[in-house]
């Protein structure tokens, strides 16, 4: 079911660019890239990610695309250490609330399919789950010029899938947000 909505979440994607094949931004360039680091909020302890989003200026307020991100988190401490990985990778839309350059506040949305995993050490036993997901990604930030700040909640549908338990597992396959510190190539004014 999972992989169906993803299917057709990108033809109704391909269809409507291909519909408008035509229509581009007219004040921006058509291709942007947006990379940079982000600061997941709720993965277990010390966390860090990364993201990367190659969009298309559909108009000058309207631009999609696909966009991959990777986030870890670590915990340790005297009697335990837990880590948690996700990966995602879906299709994302953002809406520009005006054509100012450089300042363009925006709101996002991304359709995900996400990957988790993680464990858990003590000296009580330990656990590893893994599961793999769809959810959505909401977003809200602004654009200034090539610098991108913006903040994101992934929230994660769907269980975990165990794989081995011996205590407590953790949960990797819950929602969390993040803050994206971003960077941007191409898809400035023309």
């Amino acid at each position: 079911m999972k992989r169906k909505i993803i299917l057709l979440s990108i033809l109704l994607l391909c269809g409507s660019l291909v519909k408008n094949v035509n229509a581009q931004a007219e004040n921006f360039r058509a291709v942007r890239a947006d990379f940079g680091p982000v600061i997941p909020l709720g993965l277990e302890g010390f966390a860090i990610g990364w993201f990367t989003a190659i969009k298309y200026n559909i108009t000058d307020q309207i631009a999609v695309g696909i966009r991959w991100e990777a986030d870890a988190g670590l915990s340790v401490s005297s009697t335990a250490a837990s880590a948690t990985g996700v990966t995602s990778f879906g299709l994302k839309g953002d809406y520009y609330f005006n054509t100012n350059y450089p300042v363009r506040p925006f709101a996002g949305l991304g359709i995900n399919y996400y990957a988790t995993a993680g464990g858990s050490a003590s000296v009580t036993g330990g656990s590893a789950q893994a599961g793999t997901h769809v959810g959505f990604m909401p977003q809200v930030g602004v654009s200034l010029g090539h610098f991108r700040l913006a903040l994101e909640y992934n929230l994660i549908l769907g269980k975990d899938q165990v794989l081995v338990t011996a205590g407590t597992p953790t949960k990797t396959g819950r929602s969390f947000a993040g803050i994206d510190i971003g960077f941007t190539i191409g898809g400035g004014q023309k």
